[in-house]
């Protein structure tokens, strides 16, 4: 998934710029603060946003997505593109947020580490 993930994001990026297209979107993950994909309990506090917390991944998902949005930067600074890093938080489907949203009302502490 790593080198997938890395090699992807590299090679469309940089075909794009090449092409000269002058406005990139790519999409990174909200893994990449290091609490969804966690070994062990890890404690956090909100807000949870880009300009106070600090990206520091415990897996390869989110060191790839990581690694995504340095490659965009440096082709930013190569080709002078606007490259926008989007954070995709949970994406679920209108039956599964009426299936599963309602317990975790109940249980907030369930959905703790999607922040």
């Amino acid at each position: 998934m790593l080198r997938a993930n890395v090699m992807s994001t590299c090679n469309v990026i940089e075909v794009a710029c090449r092409l000269g297209v002058k406005k990139i979107i790519i999409a990174s993950s909200k893994t990449t603060y290091g609490v969804y994909f966690t070994q062990g309990e890890y404690d956090y506090s909100f807000p949870l946003d880009e300009d106070t917390y600090d990206v520091n991944p415990m897996d390869t998902y989110a060191c790839s997505k990581l690694c995504g949005e340095r490659i965009a930067r440096t082709f930013v600074r190569r080709f002078g593109v606007d490259i926008y890093v989007l954070r995709i938080r949970n994406v679920i489907e209108p039956h599964e947020h009426e299936r599963d949203f309602p317990k975790h009302v109940e249980s907030p502490e369930t959905r703790k580490r999607n922040a």
